[in-house]
């Protein structure tokens, strides 16, 4: 007899077999798929084939490749599995984030270069997504991400005005954002020491809160700019897709079941993910 007449039979223990799972139910393969979706979105924009798209669709895509660009480069740096295996593999793995933080900082140099407006563009996220790796590559990459994000604030409030900073307005929001992510889900950034590390759970019920502002803040900074261009508000409207970038990361990281170690349990440990007998490690 076959599973799918299995379900719902009781078994010689009392309890129903378990239906099998879906293969949307993967949380790898939802990851691949908004990934993907990314990707092709910011290609579009790339080799200028955005007008492919609908009307509305297309301008949208089109004047937010950074922040599509940063979503995705965030995603692939924190995404569970790839944190999972950082833990598991100590050195070896920082030694990695190391390598791909020059590869990407090298790549963010190269592209202050290219003539192409669409491409040169893209040399912001890829920066923040520079920074975010040799964060990942220290032994604490949460102490790292929120200083690094308190030193770029610093700079934005202390020189907001000059054109270096002003070119790199997004850069800069960016990490600020990064901080700002690191101190509300800790847990994204923060690899698992082992498996049901509770400290490792990024709290879930607050990614809504997150999201929300980090969407609407960026609207609260284009409605105060025209009273003050050169100044704070309208620098950190200059950033707004690095706000926007972040937020679609979260969402992408936060969809049920993609979290390493989230609340609510893991089979063979106690609700919340702590672990069976013991104090965490």
């Amino acid at each position: 007899m076959d599973d799918h007449h299995l379900r719902g039979v009781p078994t010689l223990a009392g309890r129903p077999a378990p239906a099998s799972p879906s293969r949307w139910s993967d949380p790898t393969l939802r990851l691949v798929l908004a990934c993907g979706v990314l990707g092709l979105l910011l290609l579009a924009v790339v080799l200028g084939a955005s007008d492919l798209l609908p009307a509305a669709i297309g301008r949208r895509v089109a004047h937010n490749s950074e922040a599509l660009a940063l979503a995705l480069l965030v995603v692939a740096l924190l995404a569970p599995a790839a944190r999972r295996a950082g833990a598991g593999a100590g050195a070896s793995a920082r030694t990695t984030y190391l390598l791909v933080a020059c590869g990407l900082a090298l790549a963010g140099t190269v592209l202050l270069e290219v003539p192409a407006a669409s491409v040169r563009t893209l040399n912001e996220p890829v920066l923040t997504a520079a920074a975010l790796a040799l964060c990942l590559a220290t032994p604490w990459p949460l102490t790292a991400v929120r200083s690094v994000g308190l030193l770029a604030a610093l700079v934005i409030l202390l020189g907001h005005r000059a054109s270096p900073v002003v070119q790199q307005a997004e850069t800069l929001v960016g990490l600020v954002v990064a901080a700002l992510v690191a101190v509300v889900l800790p847990g994204l950034v923060r690899a698992p020491r082992r498996d049901g590390d509770a400290r490792a759970t990024p709290g879930p019920a607050r990614a809504p809160v997150l999201v929300a502002t980090l969407v609407l803040l960026p609207l609260v900074w284009a409605v105060l700019r025209p009273q003050d261009p050169d100044g704070l508000a309208g620098y950190l409207a200059r950033g707004n897709e690095a706000s926007w970038g972040w937020a679609v990361a979260v969402l992408v990281l936060l969809v049920p079941g993609e979290v390493h170690g989230r609340a609510g349990g893991r089979p063979g440990g106690r609700p919340g993910g702590r672990p069976e007998g013991g104090a965490l490690g």
